[in-house]
């Protein structure tokens, strides 16, 4: 749209020239023909009215400029302001991913204690609540892992209510399912699945919130039916 305006300006700036310096050799330059031989009063004459027609269209002219300037003005600080946008989102997308690489859980392997951390720890987390998951709910891991999901939401959130280009809309959506689909899923659905029976109110929205995640995926999981695969049952295999 600006660039029309300014096509469009810079034609009738064109034509007006034009207008003007044809209109000025044929008046005021010694004539070749009788019929532009004009005195001094018509000259005058011709001078007044180039004034008069001249002057609202250098006032036009200004106000598309002034226009197309505060156009660009108010496009340059729409830029800005989605530049912001995209780094405070990717900035709480590494946040989150931070946070998840920082989960930690301390347990026995082989006869040893070891620090499992990460995706290693989100899995290690499963036998953890198969064998005692009221303590499991009563501990740090589970607010860290609540404190994850919170962030991952977050992130969900401000994607879809900041205003950025579509382009970066497009590339941070295809992160944020990437990490969910590689680092959270099969562990958040194990967990809703496994806990499905607590009444407690964290709990419940937890779980609600696995299940609105996997339905922003287009799947229709329900804690209740879905079978857990056995090897998630026999700590040896990890």
């Amino acid at each position: 749209m600006i660039n029309k305006i300014a096509k469009l300006s810079a034609i009738i700036v064109l034509i007006t020239v034009f207008v003007i310096l044809l209109t000025s050799i044929i008046i005021f330059q010694t004539p070749i023909f009788k019929i532009f031989n004009f005195n001094n009063s018509d000259k005058l004459t011709v001078s007044t009215v180039f004034n008069s027609v001249l002057t609202p269209i250098v006032s036009l002219i200004s106000v598309i400029l002034l226009y197309i300037t505060l156009l660009k003005q108010n496009e340059s600080i729409n830029d800005q302001k989605q530049g912001r946008n995209v780094e405070l989102i990717l900035m709480m997308f590494n946040q989150l991913v931070l946070e998840y690489s920082n989960y930690e859980v301390e347990d026995y392997h082989r006869g040893n204690i070891k620090i499992f951390k990460g995706s290693d720890a989100f899995i290690r987390t499963i036998f953890l609540i198969n064998k005692d998951s009221e303590m499991f709910i009563n501990s740090e891991r589970f607010s860290k892992i609540s404190g994850i999901i919170s962030s991952y939401i977050l992130v969900q959130d401000l994607l879809y209510s900041l205003n950025i280009d579509s382009e970066s809309k497009h590339a941070i959506n295809y992160k944020m399912a990437n990490f969910y689909e590689v680092n959270l899923r099969t562990p958040l659905i194990i967990y809703a699945t496994l806990l499905k029976n607590e009444v407690r109110d964290d709990i419940v929205m937890f779980i609600r919130d696995v299940i609105s995640f996997e339905k922003g995926r287009g799947s229709e999981f329900d804690p209740n039916t879905f079978v857990i695969d056995p090897k998630y049952s026999n700590i040896q295999d990890f």
